[in-house]
């Protein structure tokens, strides 16, 4: 019969202690770590909302925002759109606390969009990926102390200003297009030149250099606006607005939060349109896509759009379930 931990009197040298002992101290550490669970928190402070929204959406992550409220107690919608660069200065879980799948997430948001916690640091850039980009294709800028409101981060390439950073991007990493119009950029197969990428933020400038190349036979596909704009339902049908989609369904793949996955091991294998032209497509939102709980949960998914062998840069909706 198990042994109630309260009941068990202390342990004084010399005593038996009985396998019933052991068996209750064996049952009571495997509640605990039941209890804790097996989900790290990750640190949240100086994110914008927008930002912790696909953290807690990527890798599996079994968290869910459960409320907000800012420094006068106001509640925060993190749904709405003018919420999304508004920034994280506390949280409940801390980081680093270990907790069940499920576990609400309470965040305590600035007071306005742009305050909060500031980086003091420059920025730092440690390399690229790819190591060599196409020009008018996707680069991601690796480093840190990037400011996390993407439109504060100044990208230049050999003086050319690129394109805001998509929505994906973070402190660590930026995703730009390396933008057409650079002087000198290469324009026939073979050949290549180093330019110089210089990220400007609030603290400081990174400056490196990366090796571009002639655009590709196939112009990238971009995405600029959604509609519904926010709150489209899973399993209802969204449609994207952008550029380069071409005209045949079966040739694009929509992507959210590079899903859904099939295969074996399984990748991400997306979702034709019904739907597609050079500017637009439609496209059935997969109703089971992960990190939503309940009806009425609201998350931003980041989604790419691929046609043949090239993919847009990642830009952030809200779904609704």
């Amino acid at each position: 019969m198990p042994i109630d931990l309260d009941d068990l009197p202390e342990i004084k040298p010399g005593d038996l202690i009985t396998s019933d002992l052991i068996n209750t101290l064996v049952r009571e550490m495997k509640n605990l770590v039941a209890g804790v669970g097996n989900n790290p928190v990750p640190n949240l402070f100086g994110r914008t909302i927008s930002d912790v929204k696909n953290t807690l959406a990527q890798g599996g992550n079994k968290l869910k925002i459960a409320g907000a409220l800012d420094a006068a107690g106001v509640s925060v919608d993190i749904g709405r759109a003018e919420n999304a660069g508004r920034l994280v200065v506390g949280q409940i879980p801390p980081p680093d606390a270990r907790v069940a799948d499920n576990t609400n997430v309470f965040l305590l948001i600035a007071a306005v969009a742009g305050s909060g916690p500031q980086q003091s640091e420059p920025p730092v850039i440690t390399g690229f990926s790819p190591l060599t980009a196409p020009v008018g294709t996707p680069v991601q800028i690796i480093g840190k102390e990037f400011d996390p409101v993407q439109s504060r981060n100044k990208v230049t390439f050999d003086g050319v200003t690129a394109a805001t950073p998509s929505s994906d991007s973070t402190r660590f990493s930026l995703f730009v297009t390396v933008p057409t119009g650079i002087p000198g950029a290469p324009t026939t197969t073979g050949q290549q030149k180093v330019v110089s990428v210089v990220v400007t933020t609030a603290t400081g400038i990174a400056t490196a250099q990366l090796v571009i190349t002639p655009p590709p036979a196939q112009p990238t596909p971009s995405v600029s606006s959604f509609s519904p704009a926010i709150g489209a339902k899973l399993g209802s049908t969204l449609t994207i607005t952008g550029q380069n989609f071409g005209s045949v369904p079966s040739n694009v793949r929509v992507f959210f939060d590079d899903q859904p996955l099939g295969g074996s091991p399984p990748a991400p294998v997306g979702v034709q349109p019904a739907t597609a032209t050079g500017t637009q497509l439609t496209v059935v939102i997969p109703a089971n896509l992960d990190g939503f709980g309940v009806t009425g949960d609201r998350k931003t998914v980041s989604i790419k759009v691929s046609v043949g062998p090239m993919t847009s840069l990642g830009m952030g909706v809200i779904l609704e379930k």
